[in-house]
């Protein structure tokens, strides 16, 4: 008897085993790619000087590149004598915000030997750890004779590439968060941010690494903490610091690894401290020789007296402030891009931001009570600094307003998120829709991102 034809059995298969099937490619591999590819689509189509205060970061890292890593003092505050030409390239583009694509207009001679004194002191009291990719990109173009087009360019790709290195690698350190830092990490304006010369890029990057070699440190059980992987953390502190002092306040993130990790509490309280202090350490070792070149509208030292005096109200304003504006800043955490002035519309910000907030409550993480309130007590230390620091420098001397915050600067907290509200073991249902949601949030971010531009530079 000739064998039944079960060919029928294979052309029923369901579309929903079809689509939860594994593939061939790692889906995280296939996320990189994609980040990849709509990272080097932003570099291009964003004008130059595009996002806030670009023209900034560009002179800083071109000063970086020179071998200059602390600023000069121009007319009492921070700047540096550059080539004029880097200069001219700001002036032919136009003042921000700018309205038009215009590469071909910064396509001139560098001509490095013409110099101008030019004053920068946003980004002046900036450490070199926040350039080190676009000042290295840079350094290496000036050799090949590059325009200022090209030195802005390449100082965008080299922040991508390393934003991209650093998302790889806390895949590779924490793979049960892998699809939340994605998520994350592949907003619109975390996107944007990370296509541009802004010292955004190394931030993200670095707070990225140290949450997942927190959290791998931290469930490890297996591997034995061994002084390499404190010195790395010890390293990555300090650079959270270096970019951005708030973000120091991350470094308590260390804390998630449970004592019964070592031999005794003095030697876990020694870990903490060691890497707790080199945040601290080189904040200050930074930080305070760099306060003569920062330019405030407010007496810092008067404001930190009044803070000194009444702490409770300057938190009540804190808080105030955040709970009234929590809309207008979680439009600027998920994509208002540009300087400001390209919104990617209310419905995409809702979206973007329930799809993500799946993608972190579906993380499975197994943690106790005390970690999940460390994790929480760090996002609360590590807002509180951003808008302490804010507050110093642009409020008014005991102001009930917090002037100058903007969503974007609460990112790095964002990625402690999984930390927090982790839900732990779910269903294999659940666990198979992860992948194909997160490419499909990637894929949607990718299409607002585009969109927001070429409304805001291209119509």
């Amino acid at each position: 008897m000739a064998p039944a034809d079960d060919s029928s059995a294979i052309a029923v298969t369901p579309w929903r085993h079809r689509l939860l099937a594994p593939s061939p490619v790692p889906p995280e591999a296939l996320a990189l790619s994609m980040a990849l590819l709509i990272g080097v689509v932003a570099v291009f189509l964003s004008p130059p000087f595009s996002s806030p205060d670009e023209q900034a970061h560009f002179f800083r890292a071109y000063q970086i590149s020179e071998g200059h890593l602390v600023a000069d003092s121009i007319d009492g505050t921070g700047g540096g004598v550059l080539p004029c030409s880097v200069l001219r390239a700001l002036l032919v583009v136009g003042p921000p915000p700018i309205q038009r694509p215009c590469w071909h207009a910064m396509d001139f001679p560098l001509e490095p030997d013409a110099r101008c004194a030019i004053r920068f002191a946003g980004s002046a009291v900036y450490s070199p750890v926040a350039y080190a990719p676009q000042a290295l990109s840079m350094a290496v173009l000036r050799l090949a004779g590059a325009t200022p087009a090209t030195l802005m360019i390449g100082g965008r790709l080299a922040n991508l590439i390393t934003g991209l290195v650093a998302l790889a690698l806390a895949i590779y350190l924490a793979p049960t968060l892998s699809w939340a830092l994605i998520a994350m990490a592949m907003t619109p304006m975390v996107v944007f941010q990370r296509s541009s010369l802004s010292a955004d890029g190394p931030a993200f990057a670095v707070a990225l690494v140290f949450v997942a070699l927190c959290v791998r440190t931290a469930v490890d059980d297996a591997t034995r903490i061994r002084w390499p992987r404190v010195l790395a953390l010890a390293l990555l502190a300090a650079a959270l610091g270096l970019i951005k002092p708030p973000y120091a306040a991350m470094s308590v993130l260390v804390l998630l690894v449970p004592p019964h990790r070592f031999s005794s509490r003095w030697r876990w309280a020694g870990f903490g401290a060691v890497v707790v202090v080199s945040a601290v350490a080189a904040v200050l070792a930074w930080s305070l020789p760099m306060a003569r070149l920062f330019e405030s509208s407010t007496s810092m030292r008067a404001q930190l007296d009044f803070v000194a005096h009444h702490p409770l109200h300057t938190l009540a304003v804190f808080a105030l402030e955040i709970t009234s504006n929590w809309a207008s800043y979680l439009r600027h955490l998920v994509g208002i891009l540009g300087w400001l002035d390209a919104e990617i519309g209310w419905t995409n910000v809702v979206v973007l931001a329930l799809a993500g907030l799946a993608l972190v409550v579906s993380t499975e993480l197994r943690l106790g009570l005390r970690q999940r309130l460390v994790a929480t007590l760090v996002m609360l230390a590590t807002a509180y600094g951003v808008a302490l620091l804010l507050y110093l420098a642009w409020s008014d001397v005991g102001s009930d307003h917090l002037s100058g915050l903007q969503g974007r600067y609460f990112i790095p907290i964002t990625f402690v998120l999984p930390v927090v509200a982790a839900l732990g073991p779910l269903p294999a249902w659940v666990r198979r829709l992860r992948a194909p949601t997160g490419l499909a949030f990637i894929a949607y971010s990718a299409v607002v991102l585009v969109a927001a531009l070429g409304r805001r530079y291209y119509s």
